[in-house]
């Protein structure tokens, strides 16, 4: 049977707060969407995966902002998802775990 969420473990409170601040401070508001209606639409792609709301989603423009985003998720051990259009058909692109969506 498919499992449409599969069984990954969520980060902890204290995690994902340490993520927000680092990626704040890398990368600023203009790059970085934390409210929850805006998180929402990264939830899900064209599959029938089921995603969790992101804490985050980096609107990336450089490699450098790429690079800082990794940074951030290994330091705070929060999940990181990457996404492009999320018209995908296989689940790819879905935060399973929440975390950070790298788009």
């Amino acid at each position: 049977m498919l499992s449409l969420r599969p069984d990954v473990p969520l980060p902890s409170q204290a995690a994902r707060d340490k993520a927000l601040r680092l990626l704040d401070a890398a990368l600023g508001p203009s790059k970085l969407l934390t409210e929850r209606e805006a998180c929402e639409r990264y939830v899900a792609d064209e599959s029938e995966a089921q995603g969790r709301t992101p804490d985050a989603v980096v609107l990336a423009e450089t490699r450098d902002d790429i690079l800082a985003a990794l940074r951030v998720a290994r330091e705070a051990e929060v999940p990181i998802t990457p996404r492009c259009a999320g018209t995908g058909s296989t689940g790819g692109a879905v935060p399973v775990a929440g975390g950070i969506v790298l788009s």
